[in-house]
């Protein structure tokens, strides 16, 4: 786990809760298997880790970082079942400045299945109200914790 993102976790968690109250933000995670892990994915970044990065700029000796969501990698293992991996860069400078530099990589690994009873996000987008924002508050939390910094072990 890296410190700073359960931090930001800790601080920005509640926005993405409330954001997720709403049901045309539901509707953009509902996109298919591997989409709706890569939309969730996307939201905590720019929710929560993104909001404590900035807060740790001047920390680490930099002006405007932030994880980017417009180029990510994705790898999967299995094919019912397995693990996705979603690797983005981050870049020094502003969110939509053509002078962003990558700086670094991060990655976050999610299990999946092939069904509603083995796969965290069938799961989630099946279930209504409290119960869909709770599942889709577990999925976002183990993605924030399986946070890793490329080249970290």
């Amino acid at each position: 786990m890296i410190d700073w993102a359960i931090e930001a976790w800790n601080d920005y968690g509640k926005d993405l809760k409330e954001y997720l109250q709403n049901e045309e933000v539901i509707k953009s995670i509902e996109h298919g298997d591997d989409d709706s892990y890569i939309n969730l994915a996307n939201l905590v970044i720019k929710k929560i880790l993104n909001k404590g990065l900035e807060n740790r700029c001047f920390d680490i000796g930099i002006s405007s970082i932030h994880i980017g969501t417009d180029s990510i990698e994705v790898m999967k293992t299995g094919r019912y079942v397995g693990e996705i991996h979603l690797i983005y860069p981050v870049y020094s400078g502003t969110e939509y400045c053509k002078g962003s530099t990558t700086i670094d990589y991060y990655y976050t690994t999610i299990d999946y299945g092939s069904c509603s009873v083995c796969d965290a996000m069938q799961y989630a987008l099946s279930s209504n109200g409290d119960e869909r924002i709770q599942a889709l508050m577990r999925i976002a939390l183990t993605m924030v914790q399986n946070l890793r910094r490329m080249g970290d072990e």
